[in-house]
């Protein structure tokens, strides 16, 4: 009670420097999303949960991040390996709930270290390249089920998609087509159960509002710097960031 009472007061004031810095770390995300393909979230929230309340930080991200993944999915459309998408989305549906359910029942500050090592968690994976070697179905069901549950506690619901997308050998444009088909079905569901929660606002959808253009911005710059930018060295950058976020968000639920 006294969290749901701290969240509804901060509904009411926004400050300057809580816009300020959402617009910069949106802009930030979306840049690095569309020139790696992946981190918008893990960027955004750990971030995010250090100037407001978890909840909203992930409220937001998702808010922010469906227009960037509609944009994304329709130019992409075409190259989705749908088998793979329908398993990883009915399994992550199943998932969702269970996330609304716990993060019910957590203060802010464990809510903050949990998203903290869940970064840090995906980070290491995606550093260390990990790959699962089965391709078995099961697999798959498991993934979406595990990114259904981080996508309504911590907003970070990529990497178990990530991971069971790298043990498939398909070509990078079926990859990212997939991926972000999946993102864009669980943002919709996300939203649907936040509304039901509670957890969608008015300042939700005012921050939303004031970062969307900074959003479209962080994208155009990404785009143009994709063929300028080496791969390799920007991967480390993002790599470096994730664990910046994570840093952040776990001194920021131990202080």
């Amino acid at each position: 009670m006294s969290r749901l009472w701290h969240t509804c007061a901060y509904h009411h004031v926004v400050t300057f420097g809580v816009v300020a810095i959402s617009i910069l770390i949106i802009a930030m995300a979306s840049c690095s999303q569309t020139i790696s393909g992946f981190g918008f979230t893990l960027v955004s929230v750990p971030f995010l949960a250090t100037v407001m309340p978890p909840l909203q930080a992930v409220s937001l991200t998702v808010l922010i991040s469906t227009p960037l993944a509609i944009i994304r999915s329709k130019r992409e459309w075409n190259s989705v390996d749908w088998r793979t998408a329908k398993r990883l989305g009915l399994a992550s549906l199943v998932g969702m709930p269970i996330g609304i359910a716990i993060t019910s029942h957590l203060p802010d500050k464990p809510l903050r270290l949990i998203i903290g090592v869940a970064v840090a968690i995906a980070g290491t994976v995606l550093a260390t390249g990990f790959r699962i070697r089965s391709e078995h179905p099961s697999i798959e069901l498991v993934a979406g089920l595990v990114s259904g549950v981080l996508a309504t506690t911590t907003g970070t619901n990529g990497p178990p998609l990530v991971i069971v997308m790298h043990s498939k050998r398909i070509a990078p444009v079926v990859f990212r087509a997939t991926l972000v088909v999946v993102y864009l079905f669980a943002n919709v569901v996300s939203l649907a159960l936040f509304w039901r929660a509670g957890r969608l606002n008015s300042t939700a959808l005012k921050l939303t509002g004031i970062t969307f253009v900074p959003m479209l911005l962080g994208n155009a710059l990404g785009t143009k710097l994709v063929p300028k930018v080496n791969d390799r060295l920007f991967h480390q950058l993002i790599l470096g960031l994730l664990f910046l976020s994570a840093a952040t968000a776990i001194y920021g639920a131990l202080r």
